[in-house]
């Protein structure tokens, strides 16, 4: 026979052993979602790999009007989506500029010191469209990565093992390694490209359709507008780059986890998702100058065929007409070599502009601002929460994985709770009930 005293040490520690797992209720109610402080024995559909779970069936559904009804699925993935559309839209401008750019080479052929030939041959050389297909395969795979990550903010709320990751006194999330080291693998090639070499050819096509016709005349006084520049958002592009000559050596996690920071669960980053208004403002910007470079050719060839003279192409220098201002196409190549390595380029020569400030133009999004529902009294306000890194964290992105939140796992949650359906209501009728 065990000694008695025995037992209470055991009694002991089967009680402390229960009581480890306990939910966060001001984290949930932080989110406007019914929390308790202990979990629940229902079974969670919407994230069935949560087995810690805080949250009820009736806090399943809200999570579902939320997410679904109230349309934050729609309107994150649509703007997501924008991404890859407007740089295919570009990359199309870039291939149609590029036919452009032999007419002018063609134009210019023989005359001396002609600026549009030296751009325009830039171009050709380059042929920046032909990494259409990797870039717009690059930014839908970062996007995708960020929206699932978003999403998994939710199951993430529900599972009360991740609970004490959350920390109010310090306001800082502790996130995976594993998390980072996902979040480096979907999205540093996209940002690699964006903020590195698609600045340089971004300002190179749009100097080109700017400041030459399609018969090589250059016009000096004519600038690029600064609401269509690109600049290199510095410390972003610091972080990247320590992160990207850091992933293959030991100490990897400590080399990205500033580049990881970025990511927010709850709000959108500057660099990460910002600046779609002035993409899309540089893609119209280049779509109208085509269109006016090709209609400005077409009236001057009628003209001169109505006046019985032919263009004939000109054969002096320009330097003889107007002062020639000579892009600098002879600085180091260690940054085209890289770009010709990482996307099968063949840029031989880089265009290199500096800027000391930056005039970036942010899209209509308020960066410091919730893009998820919170409740009215945020306890928990992850919007001003720092990430951390550690083995053992939150990993949104296996939470988005395994997030099924639509219309046919609400149905089942609300038959579960509606056996009878004793009043003939429906989930959509149910769900109107349910505050806002």
């Amino acid at each position: 026979m065990k000694p008695l005293f025995v037992f209470p040490i055991l009694l002991t520690l089967y009680l402390c052993q229960s009581n480890t797992t306990v939910c966060n209720q001001m984290l949930m109610e932080s989110f406007d979602i019914l929390g308790q402080h202990t979990p629940v024995t229902d079974r969670n559909y919407i994230c069935p790999g949560v087995y810690a779970n805080c949250c009820s069936l009736s806090s399943q559904l809200e999570i579902y009007k939320r997410w679904i009804v109230n349309g934050e699925k729609h309107k994150i993935k649509k703007f997501y989506q924008e991404f890859p559309i407007v740089f295919d839209r570009i990359f199309s401008a870039f291939q149609q500029i590029e036919i452009l750019a032999e007419h002018v080479i063609d134009a210019t052929t023989g005359v001396q010191g002609s600026n549009c030939n030296r751009i325009a041959t830039v171009i050709k050389m380059g042929s920046a469209s032909l990494l259409r297909e990797h870039v717009v395969a690059a930014a839908k795979e970062a996007t995708t990565y960020l929206f699932k990550a978003r999403e998994g903010m939710y199951c993430s709320i529900c599972d009360a093992d991740n609970h004490v990751f959350y920390n109010n006194t310090n306001f800082t999330m502790t996130l995976s390694n594993k998390f980072c080291a996902t979040f480096v693998e979907n999205v540093m090639p996209f940002y690699s490209f964006k903020y590195d070499h698609f600045i340089k050819l971004a300002r190179l096509y749009a100097q080109f359709v700017t400041t030459c016709s399609l018969r090589g005349v250059y016009s000096p006084n004519s600038f690029l507008r600064n609401d269509v520049k690109f600049f290199k958002h510095k410390r972003f592009f610091s972080d990247l780059r320590v992160c990207r000559k850091g992933i293959s050596k030991p100490g990897a996690i400590n080399a990205c986890g500033p580049f990881c920071q970025k990511f927010n669960p709850v709000k959108y980053d500057e660099s990460l998702e910002g600046e779609l208004d002035k993409l899309a403002s540089y893609v119209h910007y280049l779509e109208r100058r085509i269109r006016r470079l090709k209609h400005q050719e077409k009236k001057e060839a009628e003209a001169e065929k109505e006046a019985g003279h032919p263009y004939v192409r000109r054969i002096l220098s320009e330097s003889e007409h107007e002062p020639v201002h000579k892009p600098d196409l002879d600085e180091e190549v260690d940054e085209l070599i890289a770009f010709n390595r990482q996307f099968q380029g063949a840029l031989l020569r880089p265009i290199p502009y500096h800027f000391k400030a930056d005039l970036t133009v942010k899209y209509n999004v308020q960066f410091d601002e919730p893009i998820i529902k919170t409740g009215f009294e945020k306890l928990y306000d992850l919007v001003d929460y720092k990430a951390r890194f550690a083995d053992v964290g939150i990993d949104y992105n296996s939470y988005g994985q395994m997030a099924v939140i639509e219309r046919d796992t609400a149905m089942k949650v609300f038959e579960i709770l509606n056996p009878e359906k004793t009043l003939g209501i429906s989930l959509d009728d149910y769900l109107k009930t349910k505050k806002e």
